[in-house]
């Protein structure tokens, strides 16, 4: 039987941590501080290693698919920017609980708050990662349009976002009672970065993949999302849709389990 009290505590727990989002972004800009404590460039190891990963890959496959190498470059840059941004919210948020343990036992924090710490931590990545976009846009002399970059892909960041972090909260909450949950997330995401459009263009394979193939990918809508508007200056109404299903059923889905199993998270700690 669905239980409307503890809804009702979750959603004061949500409403709880976005108020007072300050606490989870100062966790965010703490937990990347120590990771590059002692570091020069801090964040932007990150960066620079996308732009050696964007540089060997677009180097090597640009010289074996067909097609138009600039596009294939620009493609390859946002593909893989942004699966950055897809990988780390789910790896981050499959294990947010479990690394957040002695602070949750202690202090006690709306639970939901790190989850958004995971979003906000990312979304810092992804400040940095992205002015790689900016670089390749005007070494390959692409143009961009201006709907596309102020309309489009704002919409798309956001239906983005708001998707890995229910996504996120998810896997934080089962991974609490099921500790493989975080092997299997980042064993399916290695298999995702192969089948998902990332470093290959459907359009380039000698044989095409259906269409079928791709659409039942839910990683292919996220990325197109944001990769569309700085192509095409647009966002296809099919990819629209199916993220918006996403968003609205897997709320629901995380919702319920968020609702039922949030008093067990600190005894699963």
């Amino acid at each position: 039987m669905f239980d409307v009290i503890a809804l009702n505590k979750a959603l004061i727990d949500i409403y709880s941590s976005v108020k007072n989002y300050k606490i989870s972004y100062s966790l965010a800009y703490y937990s990347l501080k120590q990771q590059y404590r002692r570091t020069f460039l801090g964040v932007f190891w990150i960066t620079i290693n996308l732009s050696i990963l964007i540089t060997v890959v677009g180097f090597v496959f640009s010289n074996i698919l067909v097609g138009d190498k600039n596009a294939y470059i620009i493609s390859i840059t946002i593909g893989l920017v942004f699966w950055r941004f897809i990988t780390g919210m789910l790896n981050d948020g499959s294990v947010g609980f479990i690394i957040a343990s002695p602070l949750i036992k202690q202090i006690p924090l709306p639970l939901f708050g790190h989850a958004l710490k995971v979003l906000l931590r990312q979304l810092i990545i992804l400040a940095h990662s992205i002015l790689l976009i900016p670089i390749i846009l005007v070494i390959t002399g692409s143009p961009v349009s201006l709907i596309g970059i102020f309309v489009y892909l704002p919409i798309g960041l956001i239906l983005l976002s708001l998707n890995l972090l229910w996504m996120a909260l998810f896997l934080g909450v089962i991974s609490t009672k099921f500790r493989d949950i975080v092997q299997f997330t980042s064993n399916m995401l290695q298999l995702g970065y192969y089948i998902t459009p990332i470093i290959w263009i459907p359009g380039m394979i000698k044989d095409r993949l259906p269409a079928l193939v791709l659409n039942l990918n839910p990683f292919y809508h996220l990325i197109e999302l944001v990769r569309q508007p700085l192509i095409i200056g647009r966002i296809e109404i099919i990819h629209l849709i199916l993220a918006l299903s996403m968003l609205i059923l897997g709320w629901i889905l995380t919702l319920i389990i968020f609702s039922k199993y949030r008093a067990k998270i600190s005894l699963w700690l």
